[in-house]
């Protein structure tokens, strides 16, 4: 798979920023470029929740949560899959306790999974808070994907500096954004031939929420927060996907 680089998303809750007197709190993603078979859909794979919960339980899988991720507003010329199949983890260890579970029992549920489903190509992600969502539904959100190169000279240190300088503007102006800004770094998996350096990933509880955070920046925020990061990076233009839970088996 080439075309990676819109759709590497996070439902926000789960994810918290590092205080002062620790490291990073970050999240290990483990994403999956899935398509459905001939004459399945997504009520096919609906049915089977259930199951992949009990299987699970039953195979005492390491603690995740698990979400499927759909286009909404999207170039579709850009995917040659259906949706991404995401489980989300606390920690590298527990992400590689889940492959290694699914590789050696996955057993007459994986069967049933691969008559509805064939999943191609897996990455991970590693995903830090910057912004984070202060509330979050817990079944469905909206989430806008920009990926973005730095530019020449630039890099984290800058980024860092430049997210301080949007927050602590959006402190001093009392103004509150629905949802919660999130930052994707690449990993295993992640092609060879695609340069994004990393992804924001803005989050809300649904597309009305979007919109309203489009309103305020259509509004004149969007200038400010263009004048902060304008110089950082060169981004793709975005696309919104929806993300649904599958199940939580934590």
């Amino acid at each position: 798979m080439h075309k990676l680089v819109l759709f590497l998303f996070l439902i926000a809750s789960h994810f918290s920023v590092a205080d002062n007197h620790s490291g990073p709190k970050y999240g290990a993603l483990d994403m999956y470029a899935c398509s459905f078979d001939k004459g399945k859909d997504m009520e096919d794979l609906k049915s089977l929740y259930g199951d992949y919960g009990e299987w699970a339980e039953e195979n005492s899988a390491p603690d995740s949560l698990s979400y499927t991720l759909t286009p909404f507003i999207a170039d579709l010329g850009n995917y040659d899959f259906d949706f991404v199949w995401m489980d989300r983890y606390g920690s590298y260890e527990d992400l590689g306790k889940g492959i290694k579970l699914w590789a050696e029992n996955s057993g007459k549920f994986g069967d049933k999974m691969s008559k509805v489903i064939t999943c191609d190509s897996q990455w991970m992600m590693t995903g830090f808070a910057v912004s984070p969502i202060k509330e979050a539904g817990d079944d469905s959100a909206a989430l806008m994907l920009i990926s973005c190169a730095f530019s020449d000279g630039q890099g984290w240190p800058d980024l860092a500096a430049a997210d301080q300088k949007w927050i602590s503007h959006l402190n001093s102006e009392g103004i509150e954004i629905e949802g919660g800004l999130y930052r994707w770094i690449p990993g295993a998996g992640w092609p060879d031939d695609n340069e994004s350096d990393y992804v924001n990933v803005y989050v809300a509880d649904d597309i009305v929420a979007y919109g309203r955070t489009i309103d305020k920046m259509w509004g004149g925020l969007g200038g400010i927060y263009n004048k902060i990061y304008g110089e950082i990076a060169q981004c793709d233009n975005p696309g919104i996907w929806s993300g649904s839970a599958i199940a939580d088996n934590s």
